[in-house]
């Protein structure tokens, strides 16, 4: 029998290896070529040391099917200083996301990445002073002291972009409150001030529409009377929104048409217009990683939509593999919520997923060339890891709690029976 490599070490390994990877690809330099040898380093040394190069999980098939479509797409790109940033961001929160897969044996580290997300969240929400252009006339007025205040740090991010980054944490630190363990359930409370605080100093509102939208589904689920509800709230909302204000949705959330900025819904359409024209010209493969301002006449660097941005860079075959990783996430949640297990984190994940898609509607934070893209990542290693999935052997279920286990169980069974469930 062929010697393998003691998990344990091949596990500290890879959380630090997993480090030099995220920095040298996350951040474009002249060294970013390392990080992808880096990369395949990791990969091939657990091959070497345990049979594959990825641990199992629901999402292999459509994560590898992603990173081939995005290799097509870097070679097809008209865009050579854009493509490898693309392609770099994707393996980086892949790569970020097979670690995690691989660490993940307990409840207990569940919840200890799930606080470490939220601390990431903070330090989103603690640099946006010193990395955004904050506007005093936005939505309502800062004062110019305050936002003088503050000195530039290095490159001026999007103000959007970093609050579409924080939003879907929320309910993550939500989540940490609505835990037994005192300790995650004063992070959860401590950490939501800074971050709720600056999505209102960011004065995004589609980041805030998104969260709120994903806070809805968080109560819904642990109020299902509010279920049959919300359509009706909905339908009330949009009565009153249109006959107050007078505008629609997408003009509230975005701007109204006549603005100059990109808060116009109007500058938006005919993005989305020129994005969905592209994508009838190449359909299967796209367009190439990062080619939508080489190739259109807007100065925007991608598409505003999270979906026809992934479609224009991947093709429709890596557009459907990135929703597939979205279902297959929030079926496995809401089957954990189901069970119950780990119904509070589960529901977290499920409401991060709503603010992602929401979102996603009308920003691009998750692909791309933003730095953002790991926290997406983060989540559905989360998501993979509830019921105490695993890739390599020797794993010990047992160190889940009985919960977990049972609820897999439930899981499995009902899957079985109706021939629907995807192999692990």
């Amino acid at each position: 029998m062929r010697h393998r490599i003691p998990f344990g070490v091949l596990v500290r390994f890879a959380h630090w290896l997993v480090i030099p990877i995220a920095l040298l690809l996350l951040f474009p330099s002249a060294w970013m070529v390392w990080g992808f040898v880096a990369a395949l380093g990791l990969y091939l040394a657990r091959w070497v040391a345990l049979g594959s190069p990825v641990p199992a999980t629901t999402l292999n098939l459509p994560i590898l099917l992603l990173l081939a479509m995005v290799a097509v797409g870097w070679l097809l790109s008209p865009a050579p200083e854009l493509a490898p940033i693309t392609a770099a961001q994707a393996v980086a929160s892949v790569t970020l996301f097979f670690v995690l897969a691989d660490r993940l044996h307990s409840a207990a580290d569940l919840w200890r990445v799930a606080a470490a997300l939220v601390v990431l969240g903070v330090l989103f929400a603690l640099a946006a002073p010193f990395t955004v252009n904050l506007e005093i006339h936005k939505y309502f007025r800062l004062p110019e002291q305050y936002v003088d205040l503050w000195p530039r740090l290095g490159k001026v991010t999007n103000a959007n972009i970093l609050a579409g980054a924080i939003a879907p944490i929320v309910p993550i630190a939500v989540a940490l409150i609505a835990q037994s363990e005192s300790r995650w359930r004063v992070w959860g409370a401590v950490s939501l001030a800074p971050m709720v605080g600056m999505l209102f100093l960011l004065q995004s509102r589609g980041a805030l529409f998104a969260l709120a939208v994903g806070l809805v589904v968080w109560v819904a689920l642990y109020r299902r009377w509010l279920l049959p509800v919300l359509p009706v709230g909905l339908t009330l909302a949009l009565f009153v929104n249109n006959t107050v204000t007078g505008q629609s949705v997408a003009q509230f959330l975005y701007g109204d048409v006549s603005a100059q900025t990109l808060r116009s819904f109007g500058q938006r359409q005919d993005i989305w217009v020129q994005a969905i024209y592209l994508l009838r010209e190449s359909p299967l493969l796209g367009i190439g990683l990062g080619a939508f301002p080489r190739v259109t006449n807007v100065a925007w660097p991608h598409a505003h939509n999270l979906f026809l941005q992934v479609a224009l860079d991947t093709g429709l075959l890596g557009f459907g593999a990135f929703v597939a990783l979205l279902a297959v996430t929030a079926r496995t949640m809401w089957n954990a919520y189901r069970a119950p297990v780990e119904r509070h984190l589960a529901t977290g994940i499920l409401a991060a997923l709503t603010v992602v898609v929401v979102h996603g509607l009308g920003d691009v934070v998750v692909w791309g060339t933003a730095k953002s893209s790991i926290v997406l990542w983060i989540v559905l290693a989360l998501a993979v890891r509830v019921f105490g999935e695993s890739g390599h052997k020797g794993y010990n279920a047992r160190r889940f709690s009985p919960a977990l286990a049972g609820g897999a169980r439930v899981v499995a069974k009902n899957a079985s029976q109706n021939d629907t469930g995807l192999e692990g």
